[in-house]
């Protein structure tokens, strides 16, 4: 759902207003359930890394309070989401008009830059995806065929489903946009039994996928990429 990469600190992620309530629910599912599901997997290997330290140690040098016990442990693992709007604030036009406006400008340049290469961050996670369909139609080496699953399928769907909306915060790739579009044609109702069964169909395919593969690597460039810093809070 998120921008395709970190603008800001590490953890700070630009997201679509659509997807505001959805990654919420998905964070809050995250810390209610999944995450006290991994903490308890994770307890008794601390246990067991104790256990091995205590006999590799010895009673001399071992000092099981060096440790910190289950609870201590499952504490430690915590984090804080926050929905943050960005922009510049309205208040600063009470103070000076003519300041308001000069952070606005600054503010519109800076988003402008950040475009760009969110552009470029989307373009190099479609060719991922774009890749990760060649690797699995292209034979091996030796011309044995790869083993072809409905994972293949899902995990192009799943990127086609947040597409448009990472599109809109990068600026509306439309070069990109088609291009997903033909991937999509192209791999829209194809059976994974037809690609492993029919060999000219399955030809066929990668062949169009090539071309897709071609088209979206001539659209990526090597560019330096820039940060917003945002200053910590301080308590």
């Amino acid at each position: 759902f998120a921008s395709p990469y970190s603008l800001f600190r590490r953890g700070a992620y630009l997201l679509p207003i659509t997807q505001v309530l959805n990654v919420r629910k998905r964070v809050n599912e995250f810390s209610s359930k999944t995450l006290p599901e991994l903490v308890e997997k994770f307890i008794p290997k601390l246990d067991d890394a104790k256990k091995e330290a205590e006999k590799r140690l010895g009673v001399e040098v071992f000092n099981p309070l060096d440790y910190l016990s289950a609870e201590e442990v499952r504490n430690k693992f915590s984090y804080t989401v926050r929905f943050v709007q960005m922009g510049v604030d309205p208040k600063l036009k009470e103070v000076s008009e003519a300041f308001y406006e000069a952070e606005q400008e600054k503010a519109a340049s800076e988003w402008a830059e950040y475009k760009d290469e969110a552009q470029q961050a989307l373009r190099l996670r479609t060719k991922e995806v774009v890749d990760y369909l060649m690797e699995k139609l292209t034979p091996a080496p030796d011309g044995k065929k790869k083993i072809i699953r409905k994972d293949m399928l899902k995990r192009l769907s799943a990127f086609e489903e947040v597409f448009t909306d990472l599109n809109t915060i990068s600026g509306e790739d439309k070069d990109l946009a088609t291009l997903v579009d033909k991937m999509h044609a192209l791999m829209s109702g194809v059976d994974p039994e037809a690609l492993r069964d029919n060999d000219t169909f399955r030809s066929t395919v990668q062949k169009q996928m090539e071309g897709i593969k071609v088209e979206l690597d001539n659209m990526i460039v090597d560019a330096p990429t820039r940060r917003i810093k945002i200053k910590k809070e301080t308590p």
